[in-house]
């Protein structure tokens, strides 16, 4: 596993609990991908909050010491970052996520998922917006997809309602409060 703290010089941000992100990716190019929405998220944020960015990949997820370091950093993290191939999920990948789910502490989080194009055979997107709004559910977060050019079959699944200005979850941030869209 591999941890970096992001932070400024500014001294204002001194005491503040990190944000924790745990990126896991699939291969590179995901990690590329996974690295360049982290970016954005913590230059848009790095005057407010440090951020503290762990990245572990699928393949880890399966090893003994190292899964179990992972899960439990996934039980304190405030955004799950999950970025793979337009594939289903490796099965070592979603037991993982059960485990993670059963011994989550915090209340709040964002499950993101970003699934990139690949030249290869791919899965028609529905299906893996479905699988990660399914895990944000067990792991009590809110769910973030993020796609990269695929196509839905005919009868997309619904993800849950976006709050309504004024109402009592866009008040208290609903699905806006993580700027990662902006």
């Amino acid at each position: 596993m591999i941890s970096s703290t992001l932070a400024t010089d500014d001294s204002s941000l001194e005491g503040l609990d990190p944000c924790k992100i745990l990126l896991l990716y699939e291969d590179s190019a995901a990690l590329n991908k996974g690295l360049q929405l982290c970016q954005r998220l913590t230059s848009r944020f790095e005057m407010q909050l440090p951020f503290q960015i762990s990245q572990v990949s699928f393949d880890q997820l399966s090893l003994g010491p190292a899964a179990d370091q992972s899960i439990t950093e996934a039980a304190e993290t405030d955004i799950l970052l999950v970025c793979t191939q337009d594939r289903d999920l490796p099965a070592g990948v979603s037991d993982w996520l059960s485990r993670c789910a059963r011994s989550r502490t915090k209340d709040q989080g964002a499950f993101a998922l970003l699934v990139l194009a690949s030249s290869g055979k791919s899965m028609p997107a529905d299906v893996l917006l479905d699988q990660g709004w399914r895990a944000a559910e067990r792991l009590r977060m809110d769910y973030m997809p993020f796609l990269s050019r695929m196509e839905f079959r005919e009868a997309p699944v619904v993800a849950p309602p976006m709050p309504v200005p004024g109402s009592n979850d866009y008040q208290n941030g609903g699905y806006t409060h993580w700027g990662l869209n902006e």
